[in-house]
């Protein structure tokens, strides 16, 4: 523990330290692959002990909800997302989505979330639970701008919103999981077309 980390609060020193530990299993993710994201790698990239990464998350599902909702946590407080309040339910769907597709690339840790995700699915782990409810939440980011829209005209009727939405989700998902798949995506040409989808598919 450094001097300055001494004079943290009790409270302080814990959230320091989860944050770190979440912090080196989303590099190792990104730079390793999730195989390589252990209690052992993860304490060790962040200067602690493995049971102190243990102690925190005790298990690895406990490991991935933390992280799971780290990034969710901090997607939904970016100044873009928080921005899409002032916009039409319309222009706010396809800001989400281009925020969502340049993050990947953009921000700090883009891919981790999603190779975490693929790694969840293909090992059918219990992780598909936390993923389940991540995206419902997602889905409702998307359920919300719709709604918002046809309130405000930038939306027309839909048959069913909510299977809109979904659908409308899971396409943005597998474009994001080929701009990581295939580094030589432009992702600008890939928002470029989910932008021209939704405006199709939703205003009037």
């Amino acid at each position: 523990m450094t001097i300055a980390q001494s004079k943290l609060s009790r409270a302080d020193q814990k959230q320091l330290s989860e944050r770190r530990l979440i912090e080196a299993a989303l590099a190792i993710a990104d730079e390793r692959g999730v195989a390589s994201v252990t209690f052992e790698s993860i304490a060790e990239r962040a200067g602690y002990s493995r049971g102190l990464a243990f102690q925190k998350f005790g298990s690895k599902d406990g490991l991935l909800e933390a992280v799971t909702d780290f990034l969710f946590q901090q997607h939904t407080h970016l100044p873009d997302v928080l921005a899409l309040d002032d916009m039409t339910g319309l222009d706010a769907l396809k800001e989400h989505a281009a925020i969502q597709l340049r993050g990947v690339r953009m921000q700090p840790h883009g891919s981790a979330y999603f190779r975490f995700f693929a790694s969840a699915i293909a090992d059918k782990t219990s992780g598909e639970r936390i993923f389940r409810n991540i995206h419902r939440l997602l889905r409702d980011i998307l359920d919300e701008c719709l709604a918002r829209g046809q309130v405000d005209g930038s939306v027309r009727d839909l048959q069913s919103r909510s299977i809109s939405a979904e659908v409308f989700g899971t396409l943005l998902l597998g474009a994001i999981m080929q701009t990581i798949a295939d580094p030589s995506v432009d992702v600008e040409d890939f928002v470029a077309e989910i932008v021209t989808i939704a405006q199709a598919r939703f205003a009037p």
